[in-house]
C-alpha cells in the first residue's frame, strides 16, 4: 500500500498522487552522501588553516652561502637577489658620482658571530683586470627568514665622465665575496657575471 493508501502490485502511479520515499531509506542515503565528501571537507579546512605561508615557507639549510645583489640602501631581504654564472648584472650610478656594482651576500652560516670581516673583488674575466677590491668589518643583518645578509658590498668599476666609462658594458666580470670571522677562517665563493649599464 502506498503514501495514499491504495495498493499497488505494479509501479504505476496514482493521479494525483506523489510517492514519498520511506524515511529511514532516505536518511540512509543522504548519510551515505555525506560520509562520501567529508574527506574532502576535512583536507580543504586543514589546508585554510595552514595558510599559503605556511605550506611555502621551507627553512634555509644550515651552512648556506649565497652571492647576490641589492638594491643600494634597501633593508635585505627585500631587494636581494642570487646571482650565478651568467646573470645579468646591473652597474648602478652612486650618489657620489661613481659606477658600481652593490653587491651582497647571504648566509646561515657564522652562527653566534656578530661583525665579520667582508673582502670583496671585481675583476675582468677576460684580462684578469682588478677594477675593485674592498675590505671592512660590518654587522650581519637578520632578514627574518632564517638568512642573515651583509649588503651594499660597493665595488666601484669607474666615475661617471672618466676615461674608462663604460668599457665594462657586456663584459664578464668575477664577483669574488669572501667573508671571515676571524683571520683566515671564513666562507669564499666567485661567480661571473655579465655587467650592464644601468641608465
Amino acid at each position: 500500500m502506498d503514501t495514499c493508501g491504495v495498493l499497488h502490485h505494479s509501479p504505476a502511479k496514482r493521479p494525483g498522487c506523489v510517492h514519498r520515499m520511506p524515511l529511514a531509506r532516505a536518511v540512509h542515503q543522504k548519510t551515505g552522501e555525506m560520509l562520501r565528501v567529508l574527506p574532502f571537507l576535512l583536507l580543504i579546512i586543514a589546508v585554510a588553516g595552514c595558510g599559503v605561508d605556511d605550506l611555502a615557507f621551507q627553512p634555509p639549510p644550515d651552512g648556506a652561502y649565497e652571492l647576490g645583489i641589492n638594491q643600494q640602501e634597501t633593508p635585505p631581504p627585500a631587494a636581494f637577489q642570487v646571482v650565478s654564472d651568467g646573470t645579468p648584472v646591473p652597474v648602478v650610478l652612486g650618489s657620489q658620482g661613481a659606477w658600481m656594482v652593490v653587491g651582497a651576500i647571504r648566509t646561515t652560516a657564522f652562527e653566534g658571530v656578530e661583525k665579520v670581516q667582508i673582502i670583496a673583488e671585481l675583476e675582468d674575466a677576460e684580462t684578469g683586470k682588478r677594477y675593485a677590491r674592498v675590505k671592512f668589518r660590518r654587522s650581519l643583518v637578520d632578514g627574518l627568514d632564517g638568512f642573515r645578509y651583509l649588503t651594499d658590498i660597493f665595488l666601484i668599476v669607474g666615475k661617471a665622465g672618466g676615461d674608462n666609462e663604460f668599457e665594462w658594458e657586456g663584459r664578464d666580470f668575477v664577483m669574488n665575496l669572501r667573508v671571515e670571522e676571524s683571520w683566515g677562517v671564513g666562507l669564499e665563493d666567485a661567480v661571473t657575471v655579465r655587467l650592464q649599464t644601468q641608465h
